[in-house]
């Protein structure tokens, strides 16, 4: 969410040379395949009773996803669409992080412990959307256009490759998340 809700736009104007109006639909699709994915993860889950598998997975990709952004230059926007819902489907992932807390916690606690999983999900891209503009205006030239700055593909791609890397430590840390198999699993031994 932190660069779909601030960085998105001008990276797809300023790298991709889309207009204002196909990268703001960019970003709508990323945020229609999160609720596609939201509406498909959880049950998928509970039908396979596993939550682990498609977080490691849904993390990985979404980590994936990042790399062909940093690694291409412009392209077609079949593909911008097509990976933009990608990524929001496999984002929805994160969705089961609130079942795990609550399942690896005491029933007692468990609105505790999903409140501060929800602390997560707003800070991560509280912390990350001023440093990824921090990281972009290491590299800015002074460049200008309706008092909004103008970075480089270059200054982006420093921006990504942030926000790739955090994906990546996310995805790395959910191959520790407990696997709880659908249930409340707080009394059993680790």
């Amino acid at each position: 969410f932190a660069f779909a809700g601030l960085w998105a736009v001008p990276f797809l104007t300023q790298v991709h040379g889309m207009t204002r109006t196909d990268a703001s639909n960019h970003i709508s699709m990323y945020f229609a395949g999160f609720g596609i994915g939201c509406a498909i993860i959880g049950p998928l889950s509970d039908r396979i009773r596993r939550r682990k598998p498609l977080m490691v997975g849904g993390a990985t990709l979404h980590a994936f996803g990042w790399w062909i952004w940093i690694s291409s230059g412009p392209l077609p926007l079949g593909l911008t669409y097509g990976l933009c819902a990608a990524m929001g489907a496999v984002t929805a992932s994160l969705t089961l992080s609130w079942a795990c807390a609550k399942e690896v916690n005491p029933p007692l606690l468990s609105g505790m412990a999903t409140s501060v999983v929800n602390v997560g999900v707003f800070l991560g891209p509280a912390i990350l959307q001023p440093l990824v503009g921090w990281v972009m205006d290491q590299g800015w030239q002074g460049a200008m256009e309706g008092g909004a700055r103008l970075y480089t593909s270059g200054d982006y791609r420093g921006g990504l490759i942030l926000m790739a890397a955090f994906a990546a430590l996310g995805a790395v840390a959910t191959l520790f998340v407990r696997e709880t198999g659908c249930r409340n699993i707080w009394r059993e031994k680790v």
